[in-house]
């Protein structure tokens, strides 16, 4: 029984991928797991979680682009918002630890101990953060209060299949998935976004190189890039002090 298990969640979100698949007993070590993919994974999915206790596999179809607006249709980001909203509709504790389905992070320790300290903060992983863009957060693994990030993203998704007006910091185009994504999680804490970026980045988000979560697999799928123990950020951040 983890430690952890009364407040955390474990949130695998994408395609099935081996990578998490593989590793469901280790993130079973920080709480329940919910693994959110898609229908045409579900056959092979299915048998790999129930071998676990406390592991929900939850499976819908694939959503259409066809009719979303401000999300670029031929970008993931839709299929990520869609996938997190579903998985995190089963997710039942007070909070969240979001992970890609192509990778896995053995140790999530740092991330868990520096959350603990002030629940109120968004922990991220520093794979891909960068301080020249607002709000450029590192969305391949964070922690949350559950409620901040649903809502979040609750937001963006009736924005983008119009059904309550879509506000300019939202359109994909000019804007990257990971600042939308973070500006609407600290929107949803009714935290102002408009002051200057840097400072508000820094009292609100705390930064965790991933380095130390050794045994991991990270992915640059457009970057064609795979980080085997390793991961070096080109943007050069690795902590709040690398954040300039």
């Amino acid at each position: 029984m983890s430690m952890y298990r009364d407040k955390f969640t474990v949130l695998i979100q994408g395609p099935a991928n081996m990578s998490s698949l593989n590793n469901l007993e280790s993130y079973l070590n920080y709480g329940d797991v919910v693994v959110s993919t898609w229908n045409g994974y579900k056959d092979n999915v299915l048998e790999i979680v129930g071998q676990f206790e406390n592991c929900k596999l939850i499976s819908e179809e694939t959503p259409s682009r066809e009719n979303i607006v401000g999300a670029l249709k031929d970008s993931t980001f839709y299929y990520a918002l869609k996938g997190m909203y579903y998985g995190l509709k089963h997710v039942e504790t007070e909070y969240v630890i979001k992970t890609r389905s192509d990778e896995f992070y053995g140790n999530l320790g740092p991330f868990v101990e520096e959350f603990l300290k002030n629940d109120d903060k968004l922990v991220c992983g520093n794979i891909f953060v960068r301080s020249d863009v607002p709000y450029h957060f590192g969305d391949h693994v964070f922690i949350c209060k559950t409620k901040d990030v649903l809502s979040a993203i609750d937001n963006l998704l009736k924005s983008y299949e119009s059904q309550q007006e879509l506000q300019s910091w939202m359109i994909q185009m000019g804007s990257t998935a990971e600042n939308i994504l973070c500006s609407s999680i600290l929107k949803s804490k009714n935290i102002d976004t408009t002051q200057d970026y840097k400072r508000v980045f820094l009292d609100n988000i705390t930064i965790i190189d991933i380095n130390l979560c050794k045994p991991f697999l990270a992915m640059w799928q457009h970057g064609k890039k795979v980080y085997d123990n390793t991961f070096v950020n080109h943007h050069g951040i690795y902590n709040q002090n690398d954040y300039k």
